[in-house]
């Protein structure tokens, strides 16, 4: 498996980031981002930060759990999908951790 950032418009043109699986699946998405340099500097504290087990916080959104990664300065870069089971959670993450950090950036607004 591997994973690739892409930089795509939201519905109110901003943009934002998305680590996406080989498979398509959205493992983390950003906030969003008013210029391309803020989208890509997102994108870089992303890959500085993911390896590491102390910038993720789990949480519960009633019956499902998620996770946020945070930047050093306690800034949330992106959220983690709402999963039905921890199990699913831990997996996205060992995914994020082992393949953000070479991840290559594709972006889709030029």
């Amino acid at each position: 498996m591997e994973a690739r950032f892409e930089i795509s418009w939201t519905a109110t043109g901003d943009r934002q980031f998305q680590l996406k699986t080989d498979g398509g699946e959205v493992i983390l998405q950003s906030e969003s981002y008013k210029t391309f340099s803020g989208c890509t500097n997102g994108i870089a504290s992303c890959k500085d930060h993911a390896p590491y087990e102390r910038f993720y916080v789990r949480c519960k959104r009633g019956t499902s759990e998620g996770f946020h990664l945070r930047a050093a300065n306690n800034r949330v870069l992106g959220r983690g999908p709402c999963r039905r089971a921890a199990v699913l959670t831990e997996a996205d993450i060992v995914t994020i951790k082992k393949f953000a950090p070479s991840a290559e950036i594709q972006d889709k607004t030029r």
